[in-house]
């Protein structure tokens, strides 16, 4: 895997930590719970309830990777130590806003994916 480009991270280190911790936490959370679902024979549909916790844990993880918190680029702002600062540049602002929007979608597609194959896992 290819590190992110720092010219497109609008996060910290201190901030990209705790997506990471969260992130995997909300997994295995998630990942837990259908465990659990599929013992007790719940319906397919009960663990696709499942999905956005897998988005949220799968947006954490990613969002630590590439250094990009989404909300932040949406509002035009870069993370840092003393809070948010404005990002200047309209041409790098607009770069950060289309990847928080692939980050999103990407989660999105992953967890979908995952809810469904453990729904539908025998």
């Amino acid at each position: 895997m290819m590190a992110a480009s720092v010219d497109l991270q609008n996060s910290n280190a201190q901030t990209q930590g705790a997506q990471l911790r969260r992130g995997v936490a909300t997994i295995a959370v998630a990942l837990g719970l259908a465990v659990l679902l599929r013992e007790t024979g719940a319906s397919h549909r009960t663990i696709l309830l499942l999905v956005p916790f897998f988005f949220l844990g799968i947006y954490g993880v990613q969002a630590s990777f590439m250094g990009t918190c989404s909300i932040a680029a949406m509002r035009g702002v870069r993370l840092t130590a003393s809070g948010a600062e404005p990002i200047c540049d309209r041409g790098r602002r607009a770069k950060l806003r289309r990847r928080g929007l692939g980050l999103i979608a990407s989660s999105a597609a992953a967890a979908v994916l995952a809810g469904a194959l453990l729904a539908f896992a025998h």
